[in-house]
Order: structure tokens, then sequence, then C-alpha cells
């Protein structure tokens, strides 16, 4: 399940513990009022705190927490003291994406009337590194870019997205694959249940093609720790994608961004920090 801090009352969480799920995601993205208020998130600091402090009363033991670094105005003290923050709840599995600029959003627009300033690269690269060495310390494993998970918590939710393997969603929003397919829900929840009471079209979908899979599937397998599994790559889409791969992955293999170790291809902590280029060049055009 995943939430937003300022929905969680202590009532709320009593009843969602008692059904049959034993995971809660809460979108907190940071424990300070003004970063909360620059990306317009309606809870404070002191609801996140609560509402992780109140899921763990509830009895749920598998809790993980979202956060975002590079907030507009967020320097590198701020970040540890989130990251501090973010530790002392001790959440089994922790979220932590670096802000992008998506072009039409509301941060958007107001980066582009200069009402807001982004996070210089190489700042957002010294709050990723500090990262991965804290989570080293308090014992989360790394096991995909953005994502990290104390022993035996990693996101099995997540973990489909990433080994492509089909889901089905429900719900205004929600996204459904089944290996071929993509269908997605509106987003209106009034529409939608006007939908559903006449049986009507609630969804749209597109068909994907063999390169949108195979570059897909590259995409999000090597964002993971264990990488793409080449014989897997190999079995799904044929050796004219599998020699693809290792054409344009030869030289970084080559610089030590990548690593071809049993059977599988890798980013090394090297990669990590320009995996967007890597990835850019991986991917295979029509």
């Amino acid at each position: 399940l995943e939430a937003n801090p300022d929905d969680l009352s202590p009532e709320y969480l009593s009843i969602l513990s008692s059904l049959p799920f034993n995971r809660i995601s809460i979108g907190i993205q940071s424990f300070n009022d003004d970063e909360l208020k620059s990306v317009n998130r309606r809870h404070t600091a002191n609801q996140a705190i609560r509402s992780v402090t109140d899921a763990r009363k509830a009895g749920f033991q598998n809790i993980s927490i979202d956060l975002i670094y590079g907030l507009p105005g967020q320097n590198m003290e701020q970040w540890k003291t989130n990251l501090k923050q973010a530790f002392t709840l001790e959440p089994e599995h922790i979220s932590a994406y670096g802000l992008t600029y998506e072009e039409g959003t509301g941060l958007w627009m107001q980066r582009k009337k200069g009402l807001i300033t982004e996070t210089p690269d190489e700042v957002m690269l010294q709050m990723y590194r500090f990262m991965l060495l804290q989570m080293n310390e308090k014992g989360y494993e790394a096991y995909e870019i953005s994502n990290f998970a104390k022993p035996g918590f990693r996101s099995q939710h997540n973990s489909s997205y990433w080994q492509m393997i089909p889901y089905l969603g429900a719900g205004p929003s929600a996204h459904s694959f089944n290996g071929n397919e993509r269908h997605w829900n509106i987003s209106s929840l009034v529409n939608y249940m006007k939908a559903l009471e006449s049986g009507s079209i609630y969804t749209e979908g597109e068909q994907l093609t063999e390169n949108d899979a195979c570059n897909e599937y590259i995409m999000v397998r090597l964002r993971t720790l264990e990488g793409i599994d080449t014989e897997d790559l190999l079995h799904r889409f044929g050796t004219a994608y599998f020699d693809w791969l290792f054409l344009q992955a030869e030289k970084y293999i080559q610089s030590g961004h990548l690593n071809h170790e049993q059977k599988h291809l890798f980013l090394t902590p090297e990669g990590i920090e320009i995996s967007n280029i890597i990835l850019s060049h991986l991917m295979k055009t029509d």
C-alpha cells in the first residue's frame, strides 16, 4: 500500500493493519517543512514522522518511506539532516530519488520563471554519494539505483516491474502490464466510477513493439544490483538484440563503467553515476 502522511490517522492505520497485506509505503519526500512547501506537499514534517511511528504502533513491521534529494533550495547539510531523521525512524526500506523537472509541470514552470533554482549537478552527485555511504553504514542494501532495503525487505512489488512480470492495476490512474501491452486507467475518480457504472471504457493502452520491450527490459534491469541477465535477454529477444547490446556496451566495459560477470551485465559504482548516458547508448532505435 502506498500512502501520504497526512492521510494516515491512527484509526485508519489500525483498519489497514487488519487487512491482508503487510507492507506500507509512505511518501514523505522531506522532513523539512520549507522543502515540502517548495514541492507543494500538503503534509508537514511532524505529520511525516508521526505517520511512521503510528504505523509501527499499528503493527506494521515492513515500512518503506520515500525521500527526494535536490529539492529547490536544499543544500548538503539539509540533505544530511533528512537522512539522519530517516534512519532514526528505522524503516525497513527507503526509496530516494533525485528531483527531476518534467516539462509542463508546476515545478518546471517555476524554474523557467526563475522562482526556484535547480540544484547543481555536482551537488546532486555529492548528495547521492553521501547517501550511498550512509545506507551501507546503516545496513541497507542498494538493490536498485534509488532503492535500499534491510536484508529480506526488498520490495516485491517494485521488483516485479524491474523483472517485467505482468501485473494488474485497479483504480484511477493505475497501470497494468500483460507482457505485451500496457494499459492505464483514467485519472479522474468521478469519471472512473461513472465508467464502471455505465460499463463504458475507462482505460487506454499501447502495444509494445519488440524494440520497445527490449529497450525497456535493458533500462529497468540495468538499474538493479544484479543488472541484465544476458541469457534471459538472449532467450527473450534473440541474437540480434544480444549482439547489439554487447556491441554498445563494450566501451563501457573497457572503461570500467560496466561489468560482465557470471552472465550478468551490471553497472559499477562509477557507472551508476553516468547511468543515464550509458542507458541512452544501449537503447536500440527501430
